[in-house]
């Protein structure tokens, strides 16, 4: 079994045992919008939202009243880039930060501001 496959199966394994503390939350993809010159009309991407299991691992409040959540996802379940929302706990947040950790985990920083 190689190193890669190891790892891959530990994050598995350490989501699985998490349990109830995987949230689900909801991304909503970005509209991608362009113009299609053959029919001389505008275009428009939609995606439909996806919803995955996350982990919350921090949540903070700025003094200007800005709310920050970092949660973290495996690495297959979400595609870099592609999403502007989250819905999390009946709240929505804008999408700030997408940092893949060597492809087995993803680290998702959005916020809201009150």
């Amino acid at each position: 079994m190689s190193l890669d496959s190891r790892i891959r199966g530990g994050v598995e394994t350490a989501f699985n045992a998490v349990g109830d503390v995987k949230k689900s939350v909801t991304l909503q993809p970005k509209t991608v919008s362009g113009f299609d010159h053959t029919t001389q009309s505008n275009i428009e991407s939609a995606v439909p939202p996806v919803t995955r299991q996350g982990i919350e691992v921090s949540r903070s409040i700025s003094k200007d009243g800005t709310e920050e959540v970092k949660l973290l996802f495996r690495y297959g379940d979400v595609s870099e880039n592609t999403y502007q929302t989250l819905t999390f706990e009946n709240r929505t947040y804008t999408i700030t930060g997408f940092e893949p950790t060597m492809k087995y985990i993803v680290e998702i920083t959005a916020t809201k501001e009150n």
